[in-house]
This record gives structure tokens, sequence and C-alpha cells, in this order.
């Protein structure tokens, strides 16, 4: 919307103002704020990047999620609408801040997976973050021990694992016989 002009807080208007912005993401894609015709005059500080209409040079190698230790933008909490001084019911912001984003996952590592797949799991966590940062590593454990034990025990393991390997096979300098995807030969067509 043009700065200075909010929503009022009809319930209609208010029950659609999702699909404008939704609608243009259909018309034109996930970046249609990238586009220069709509394109605010203040560059916008956001994780968006990728996708169809990509014109902006894509964020480069900045973060594309939150929270992050990258120095990616940060939610500006001064920046509200202005003060409503009608009917006070309207909901100023909703909180996030005691959501429960564990629970859930405890539940599926319990009660669905077995042993097996849970150490399938843990090795492919732990194969995803070998090569991440070590402040990275140590809040992805801290967030699986959040949800069990267990878990963050078991990642915490193959990692080590993983880590020490990795520091054996750098030391050695091992070089591969074999590419691990070989080049392809010609294809010769043979006559029938």
């Amino acid at each position: 919307m043009v700065p200075g002009i909010e929503p009022s807080p009809d319930k209609m208007l208010q029950g659609r103002l999702f699909s404008y912005p939704d609608t243009q993401r259909h018309r034109l894609g996930v970046n249609y704020q990238q586009i220069p015709v709509n394109k605010p005059l203040n560059e916008p500080q956001t994780y968006q990047r990728d996708g169809s209409m990509t014109v902006d040079g894509n964020m480069a190698d900045a973060p594309n999620y939150f929270p992050n230790s990258l120095g990616g933008p940060l939610e500006a909490g001064n920046l509200r609408y202005h003060a409503y001084t009608g009917d006070h019911s309207v909901v100023d912001k909703f909180s996030t801040a005691d959501d429960d984003n564990f629970s859930q996952v405890g539940e599926f590592y319990h009660k669905t997976l077995d042993k097996e797949a849970r150490e399938r799991l843990a090795e492919n966590i732990a194969g995803s973050l070998v090569n991440a940062s070590k402040p990275v590593q140590a809040r992805a454990v801290a967030n699986f021990t959040k949800v069990d034990a267990d878990y963050g025990l078991r990642v915490q393991e193959k990692l080590n694992l993983l880590e020490k390997a990795k520091t054996e096979q750098q030391k050695a300098k091992v070089r591969m016989t074999e590419p691990l995807n070989p080049p392809r030969k010609a294809f010769k067509a043979v006559a029938a």
C-alpha cells in the first residue's frame, strides 16, 4: 500500500488483504516486488530470492532464512500502523514468542519413526550439517535436543564421526581414483 495510507479495520477488507499480493504472485511470480514498475523507492530488506522474475541480483550470497548469524535483515519492531482510534478490540500484532515449535516433531520422532529410521534421520541431518559453520551446527543440535535429548545426541554423535572422517581425509589429501560421474561415451547407433 502507499505509505501513509493504511487499511481500515473493515472485516471484509481485512479478509481480502492477503489476496492482493497473492494475485500478483500468481500472475507475475514470487518476485513481483522486484520488477522495476512494482519496486518501492526504498530498497526493501527481505529474505525473498530465486524463482521467476528475479531481476535484482538475487541478494548475492546473503542468507535466505531467519534467524541467522550472518547479519541478515531483522524485523523493525518500531514500524507499525498508526494507532487506531476506533474499536480497540482489533488485534495489534500476533506474538509468536510462546509458540511450541518442538512437541509435534517430538511426537513424530517417538511415535512414527522406528529405531532404524531415527538412525537414518540423524545420519542424513549430520551429512547436511557437516559442511556448515560451527555456530550453525551448535544451534541446529540445540534445536534437535529441544525436540528430544536422544535426537540431539544422535545427530551430535553422527556429526562428530563425519567431522573426524573429514579431518582425516583432509590430512591424507586422498584423491578420488575414479570420478563420481565418469564422462559419458558418445552414442553410436547400431545398424539393424
